[in-house]
C-alpha cells in the first residue's frame, strides 16, 4: 500500500512540473494577420498581425500580393509577383513610428527558420538580413544550391551565433524602434535579377526559435547540405561558414582578385559597392557588397 502511495505521489509531482514550451518569434505565417499561430504547441510572440505598427514592402514586386492555397502548413498564404526581369525581388519588414519590436531575448543559441517558394527563381542565391537598433545590417547569402525546389517549399535554418560572430548583439541592440521614419528590421531578397516578369515568390513560417532543430548540425541543415558554404556580412566584415579549406579569395565582376585571406572572416569595408564572388576550395558564391 505504501509503494502504491509513493507511485501516486510521484505521478502527481510529475504532472505539476511546469513544461517550458519552445519560444518562437513569428515574422511571417500563413495569410498575414488572418491565420492563427500554433499557440497550443509553442509560446509565440507575434510580429505579423498588427498592420498598424508593422508593415511589409515588396521591393521590385507587384503588391499588395494575392492569397494562394497550399502554404507551408497547407494554410492560405500571401505571395507576390515580381516586376522583373530587370531587378531582384525583395521583402522588407518595417516598424512604424511610435511602435517597436523586441528581439532582446534572442541569443546565439537561437535559430532562424524560413520557408520560401521561389518558383522560377529556384537555384538562385537569396539574402536574409536583420537590422538592429543601431541600424547595422547583418546579411546571410544563401547559395542557390540550398533552394533547388522551385514549385515547392524550401526550408532554411540558420544558427544566430553566425550573426553574433560579426557583432550582432540582440541583448544590447534588439529593442528596435524608429525615431522618425519607419525602421526596417528584417529583409529577404534575391541577389540576382529575376528570371521573368511573372515570377512568384512566397514566404511562410518565418520565425526565430530558442529550440535547436538539429543539435549536431552547424546550420540546422540536413546531412547532404551541412558542408555547403554560405556567407554572412555585417559591421564591414565578411564570414564564410562551412569553408572546407583555409581562407578564401574575393573576385570582382571582371574576375580580378581583390582580396585573399587565410582566415574565414575578413574586412570588406574598403571594397566599393557592387557584386563580388567568393571562391573557396569547393565553391564559388556570388554576393552583393552594399
Amino acid at each position: 500500500m505504501k509503494s502504491k502511495n509513493i507511485i501516486i505521489l510521484f505521478l502527481s509531482l510529475l504532472f505539476t512540473i511546469p513544461v517550458i514550451a519552445e519560444k518562437r518569434i513569428y515574422i511571417v505565417y500563413g495569410k498575414d494577420n488572418e491565420t492563427e499561430l500554433p499557440h497550443e504547441d509553442y509560446f509565440c510572440y507575434d510580429y505579423r498581425r498588427d498592420w498598424t505598427r508593422i508593415e511589409i514592402w515588396a521591393q521590385n514586386m507587384s503588391g499588395p500580393g494575392d492569397v494562394a492555397e497550399g502554404g507551408f502548413w497547407g494554410e492560405p498564404w500571401r505571395c507576390y509577383w515580381t516586376n522583373g526581369p530587370f531587378s531582384s525581388f525583395g521583402f522588407q519588414f518595417a516598424i512604424k513610428p511610435g511602435y517597436q519590436v523586441d528581439f532582446s531575448q534572442v541569443t546565439g543559441d537561437w535559430y532562424l527558420h524560413l520557408a520560401i517558394q521561389p518558383e522560377l527563381e529556384a537555384n538562385k542565391p537569396i539574402e536574409i538580413a536583420f537590422v538592429d537598433a543601431l541600424g547595422e545590417s547583418y546579411e546571410v547569402t544563401i547559395p542557390g544550391s540550398l533552394l533547388p525546389e522551385g514549385w515547392q517549399w524550401n526550408e532554411i535554418e540558420i544558427g544566430m551565433y553566425e550573426f553574433a560572430d560579426l557583432g550582432l548583439d540582440f541583448a544590447k541592440n534588439g529593442l528596435i524602434k524608429p525615431a522618425t521614419d519607419a525602421q526596417i528590421y528584417f529583409r529577404v531578397g534575391g541577389v540576382e535579377k529575376c528570371e521573368s516578369s511573372t515570377s512568384r515568390i512566397g514566404l511562410d513560417d518565418v520565425y526565430l526559435t530558442d529550440y535547436n532543430p538539429e543539435p549536431e548540425s552547424s546550420a540546422g541543415l540536413d546531412e547532404t547540405k551541412q558542408n555547403l558554404a554560405y556567407l554572412i556580412q555585417g559591421n564591414g566584415l565578411l564570414k564564410v561558414v562551412n569553408n572546407p579549406g583555409n581562407g578564401f579569395s574575393i573576385f570582382n565582376e571582371n574576375g580580378v582578385e581583390v582580396k585573399r585571406t587565410n582566415e574565414n572572416i575578413v574586412s570588406v569595408s574598403e571594397l566599393p559597392s557592387g557584386f563580388y564572388f567568393v571562391k573557396t576550395k569547393g565553391q564559388v558564391i556570388k554576393f552583393l557588397k552594399k
